[in-house]
This record gives C-alpha cells, structure tokens and sequence, in this order.
C-alpha cells in the first residue's frame, strides 16, 4: 500500500472523534431526558397528593364507567354566546361537534354558570307548530337530565324562528304542554338544509347526565311522519353523562401555583376536568440557533410521535397516559410545532380515587443545556479532525 492511501487511512480514522462525541451527546441528552421525567412525576405526584387530601369525588355516585347514552362534554368557551342562533367564534374555537344521529351535530360549552349548546339540525323541510297546542306539533328538540325519581325532560320548539323558552313535556310523543320553564331559553334560526338551535341551560340544572333527542316532521301525502334521533340509548332510555371542567378544581389547581407547563386532572375514564397553565416552548437559544447549532440538531433529532388528538374532544386518547387511571405512574414524549420542539407528559394517579394528573411541560428549558454542550462538542471535534487531517496531508 501505497504511503497516501496509508496516510488516507490514518485520516479516516479521524472521524472517530466527532462520531464519540456525537454518541457522548446522544447519552448526556438521554439522561437529562430521565432527569426531566422524574422532576415532573415528582411535581405531578405533589398535585395528586394535594387532591387527595381534598377528598374531591372525581366521578358521579354511578361511578365513572361509560353510561349506555352518549357522553356530552362541554369545554370552556372563551366568551358568552348571544343567544341567536348564529355559530359565531365561540363555538368555532370548540372542536369537532358530537353526532346526533346520522346527520345533526352537538356543540356544547359552559360560561360562567351556565351551559350553552348549539345543535345543528338536518332537514329538507321545516314545519313549525301552528298554535298552542295544535297538531302537528312541528320540528322539535327534548333534553333530558337524569333524576333520582326518573329522567326530566324539556321541550325545545317554537312556532316561528326566533327565541323562545322551553316546556315540560314527556315520552314518548314528546307534546307541548304550554308548562313553561323559563330558566332555559334559546334561539332558532333557519339555516341553509335546517336550522340551529342555540339554548342556555342553568348549571344547577344539569346535574350529571344529559341527553338531546331532534324530532323531526315531514309531511307525506297530506299526513305526517315523525323521526327520531338521540343520544339517548335506543333500547333502555338510559341517558348519558354530562361532563364539564369544575370551577372548584380549577381553584386548587391555582392555589397550587404550577408554572411552566399545562396541569390536567381527569376522572376515571379518562375525560377532563380542569386544566390549568399551558405548554409553552422557550424561544430558540441564540447559540443553537446558528447555522452548526441547526445542523447538530438535526443530526440529534428524536422521532418524537406528534401529541394524540383528544377522540373525542375533552378525553386523553393516549393509551401511554391513560395507564395512570389503572394506579400505575407513566411518561411520554412528543414533538410539536414546526420545529419539532419537544414536550414531555407525566401521568399520576390520585390514590383513594380513580381520577389522574397530567402535567405536561416543554422540555426546552433543561434540554437547551444539551443543545449547547453538543454544539460545542462537536465543533471542537471538527476542528480536531481538521487539523490532524490538514496535518496528514501536510505531511504526505
């Protein structure tokens, strides 16, 4: 062999150096990683004890487990609606409505002390009722709350668009019964294919369950047929659960003072009850913002999965997490944003109960110690490989 391809070699050999560091980067960046999951299983398991200590019931007397109706969840709403019928940003910040039947859709929120919902209603053909009391009894809309002596129904319908006040009806015709209950009032609006229903609901109304049903009226050959769709159970009746984010849990989640990073407190199967703080990621170090800072990065990037879209809105999806509703600790990572930046999740159980905390937090604020050393690592060791290269060469 000739002495240049000798020399190429021993060259070669070189990038064992920047390859060691990279590695030695690679392991520093794991730790602080382990590090960070401790610190926040120790911080979430604080919150879970102070919880507990509250002796705050996470579910219903009937327990958490999933009613035969369907789960409505109402999210918090940045401002009060105006009762008008009109899907304006209130609503829109909500995300994906729950389906009553085949073709309505159901949006629920809460304000202050009370609960708003906005149903969009499927129908080819509107028919309102002609007077008190007047068959057909038109298009119309029941709610349903569960009561110690059986469920308590609503009546939602109007002889023209604009607002009206609800009714005391009962199965299974569901007629008027001009018995007014002026605690829950709303708005109907025709809208292209149907119409919109927007109602306020008192909270101390609601309870714990809920249950929405759209009758629908169509006129067939001068008779009239009538078609239902609910969230109740089909079979039984049953009606489903009605889940909100509690004012109380809130509180203590503030008396707390957690910062940097989002508190969640769920119920035992999985559905939200407070939230508190937000996951904001740290502005980009200047040192690794610069051009060898961005190549390390993405040398060192983790394929961290993005963060689980809640399905449905208002319940944890990631099984990872949901292992703390079984009394067993969990972390998990995600990458979010453009960048990728990355954000860690630490599940806890609130022993006694069977709700959970999660508290989630960039990861940021300890990793851009990471960023630094790796970038000054590995420029050292280019320089390293450079000059005994150049010096190789210089030889030859």
């Amino acid at each position: 062999m000739s002495l240049r391809l000798q020399l190429l070699a021993v060259g070669l050999l070189t990038l064992v150096l920047p390859w060691t560091g990279l590695r030695y980067v690679q392991e520093m960046e794991t730790a602080l990683r382990a590090g960070l999951e401790q610190s926040l299983l120790a911080r979430a398991a604080t919150v879970a004890a102070a919880l507990e200590e509250q002796n705050t019931a996470f579910c219903p007397p009937a327990g958490c487990t999933q009613r035969l109706g369907a789960t409505i969840y109402a999210a918090p709403l940045a401002t009060e609606p105006e009762l008008d019928g009109v899907r304006d940003d209130a609503w829109n910040a909500l995300g994906a409505p729950l389906p009553v039947g085949l073709q309505h859709q159901l949006s629920a929120g809460t304000f202050g002390r009370f609960a708003y919902l906005f149903l969009t209603v499927a129908d080819d053909e509107l028919v309102y009722q002609r007077g008190p009391l007047a068959m057909p009894y038109g298009d119309r809309v029941v709610l349903a709350v569960e009561r110690a002596d059986g469920p308590d129904w609503r009546l939602l319908n109007t002889a023209a668009p604009g607002t009206f006040r609800s009714q005391e009806t009962s199965p299974d015709r569901f007629e008027p019964s001009e018995v007014y209950d002026a605690r829950i009032i709303g708005a109907w609006a025709e809208i292209a294919g149907g119409y919109a229903l927007e109602v306020r609901v008192p909270m101390t109304f609601m309870g714990d369950t809920l249950a929405i049903g759209v009758i629908d009226v169509d006129s067939a050959g001068g008779d009239y047929t009538v078609e239902l769709a609910a969230t109740w159970d089909s079979e039984s009746g049953a009606t489903g659960r009605f889940i909100h984010q509690r004012p109380e849990l809130l509180n203590s989640l503030g008396q707390l003072g957690q910062e940097n990073g989002r508190l969640r407190v769920l119920d035992g199967d999985g559905w939200i009850l407070a939230v508190a703080g937000r996951v904001a990621p740290q502005a980009a170090d200047a040192e690794a913002a610069t051009l060898s800072g961005a190549l390390f990065r993405w040398l060192l990037e983790r394929e961290d999965p993005p963060p689980p879209r809640e399905q449905p809105e208002g319940r944890v999806a990631d099984e990872t997490l949901r292992q703390a509703l079984s009394g067993a600790q969990a972390t998990a990572w995600y990458g979010s944003g453009p960048d990728r930046e990355a954000i860690v999740a630490a599940a806890v159980p609130i022993a006694g109960t069977t709700g959970a905390v999660v508290l989630e937090q960039a990861s940021e604020p300890i990793l851009t110690l990471t960023d630094r050393a790796r970038a000054r690592l590995m420029a050292l060791m280019l320089l390293a490989t450079f000059i005994v290269g150049a010096g190789l060469v210089g030889y030859a």
